[in-house]
């Protein structure tokens, strides 16, 4: 115990407890200087040119959410069915290697099934109905064994010209936060294919002002990069081969998406939109349909396989924000400091004349409680004084050059031998 006690009074707490502070030392070495200042330009750059001007980190984003309406109308002029290769007639029996089915036309109240869906609309292509009947002693359901029966009357057929009615979807986006909404008929858009180009024609009206957004189903194919409805389904749940149904026959699914922006502008009043369209590859869609001939005894069973239509909506809407940008620019400024860092760690490890730098950059001063105690004045204390460095580096025609000894500019003694 007496032996800690001792080593304890013994410590010099002013070197224990030494406190280490700044001191910019000015390294007259332009190797240093202009790598230095090259980093801070290329900081620069990347917080004002990158993230201020491109990325526009000054503004408040937020992903909007919106509604959408939408309808379907039957073709105006629809095409004969010897006109349609997919329709069975006495010379079509079969499109690309699919079976031909004889073709109905339909009204778009037939065709849309169910009529009021939220961002789903199903669009049937391919109709197969089934008549189904109750036994006569089961019309009460008393029994398990009860069930209804096919009477094997089915029919099935295709929906003619299903590629020439035309979709129309009404649209509003709300940035709930920032207060920002707007409607579909006011903001500018664009429909574009899988490869971004923006796709144009009689059957396409997307972005027009004051207009709703109208285009045909074909049109949404092309979107989605579907040529035909009559090229193979691929889908691994259907129950025919898949070699042997088409998407026509199968059904498909469509993922439209609308995106908002205005954040590719510096003008964020202006506020626009594009419309993509994603194929779900390798799926088909069906929903049935139930319709009582007789209640409880005959019932029409009807499996709509079609083109089922999903509108999402997103995208990036922004607001000026001082506070956004504030925020920014701290965060990129703070990697000036970076810059200093590497810069010191090359001065200080990599470069010859790295012992040198350290004795410039580190200095110990007097010890204080030596001070305090009288035994030395700050006046008789030289601050720039720093003992002679272990460093000696040789130059090109040189045995050795100045050992560095004193912190202000003043070099020692040297040895040249040349």
């Amino acid at each position: 115990m007496g032996n800690c006690c001792a080593a304890l009074k013994a410590m010099d707490l002013d070197k224990v407890f030494a406190y280490s502070t700044v001191k910019i030392v000015k390294i007259q070495d332009r190797r240093l200087g202009i790598t230095h200042k090259l980093f801070l330009l290329g900081i620069f750059i990347y917080v004002f040119g990158w993230t201020l001007i491109h990325n526009k980190r000054y503004l408040l984003r937020e992903t909007p959410v919106g509604t959408v309406r939408m309808s379907l109308q039957k073709p105006a002029h629809p095409s004969n069915p010897e006109d349609l290769p997919y329709c069975l007639t006495a010379d079509h029996g079969s499109t690309n290697g699919f079976e031909n089915w004889p073709c109905r036309y339909w009204d778009e109240t037939l065709v849309e099934y169910p009529t009021t869906e939220e961002y789903a609309m199903h669009v049937a292509s391919r109709i197969t109905a089934y008549n189904y009947t109750l036994p006569a002693d089961c019309y009460d359901w008393s029994r398990p064994s009860c069930a209804f029966e096919s009477n094997g009357k089915n029919d099935t057929f295709f929906i003619a010209d299903i590629e020439n009615y035309t979709f129309m979807m009404d649209h509003t986006m709300y940035a709930v936060n920032l207060g920002i909404q707007r409607n579909a008929q006011n903001l500018s858009g664009e429909l574009v294919d899988t490869d971004g180009h923006v796709m144009t024609g009689s059957n396409i009206q997307v972005g027009v002002r004051d207009k709703l957004d109208i285009m045909s189903i074909d049109a949404l194919l092309k979107a989605a990069g579907i040529d035909s409805l009559d090229s193979a389904s691929g889908a691994s749940n259907t129950k025919h081969d898949t070699d042997r149904s088409s998407k026509r026959f199968a059904g498909i699914i469509l993922l439209v998406i609308i995106e908002y922006s205005n954040v590719n502008t510096f003008h964020t009043s202006h506020i626009s939109y594009t419309v993509k369209v994603r194929h779900i590859k390798n799926t088909e869609f069906k929903g049935e349909q139930l319709q009582y001939a007789k209640y409880p005894g005959d019932f029409l069973k009807k499996d709509r396989h079609g083109i089922r239509i999903i509108i999402q909506q997103s995208g990036t809407i922004g607001e000026f924000d001082f506070q956004t940008m504030l925020l920014s620019l701290v965060s990129g400024l703070g990697l000036m400091a970076v810059a200093t860092v590497v810069v010191d760690f090359a001065a200080l490890s990599i470069m010859p004349q790295r012992e040198a730098y350290k004795d410039y950059k580190y200095l110990v001063t007097a010890d204080f409680s030596d001070v305090r105690d009288g035994t030395v004045t700050i006046d008789s204390y030289d601050t720039d004084y720093k003992p002679k460095s272990s460093y000696a580096g040789k130059g090109k025609d040189e045995e050795s050059t100045p050992i560095l000894e004193n912190r202000g500019g003043r070099a020692g003694s040297v040895n040249r031998s040349v």
